[in-house]
């Protein structure tokens, strides 16, 4: 049975997660909607994720899509991924042509260093 990132967490009482690795092909608005409440609340320091642009753009999201869910819970790309989204969403490196990582944090992340296995 699947369950909910949020679920998890609160089921595991875990409120702070350092880094979190995401690889669900094409499914991440799916766990991105499961984790709203933990995204929200600021519980991942970290998100490490893989941006699949065929895949994305065969469900008609975009990178816009994709970054919007990041940004409305306070999360941008790390500064390391910056240039490479800037780059998609100018279109030198069209993103619907693109399977990238891309890390991301939160501004004012005020946790501990304590870390949890998810």
């Amino acid at each position: 049975d699947a369950v909910t990132l949020d679920s998890f967490l609160a089921r595991e009482g875990l409120t702070y997660v350092d880094f979190l690795k995401v690889d669900v092909e094409a499914g991440e608005f799916e766990l991105l909607e499961g984790a709203r409440s933990a995204l929200g609340a600021g519980v991942f320091r970290h998100v490490f994720i893989e941006f699949n642009g065929p895949r994305l753009a065969e469900r008609g999201r975009t990178i816009d899509d994709f970054l919007g869910r990041f940004a409305d819970h306070g999360y941008h790309p790390a500064p390391f991924d910056a240039a490479v989204v800037a780059k998609m969403r100018r279109r030198p490196l069209p993103p619907e042509t693109r399977v990238v990582n891309l890390r991301f944090q939160r501004d004012g992340h005020a946790r501990g260093v304590a870390s949890s296995d998810v």
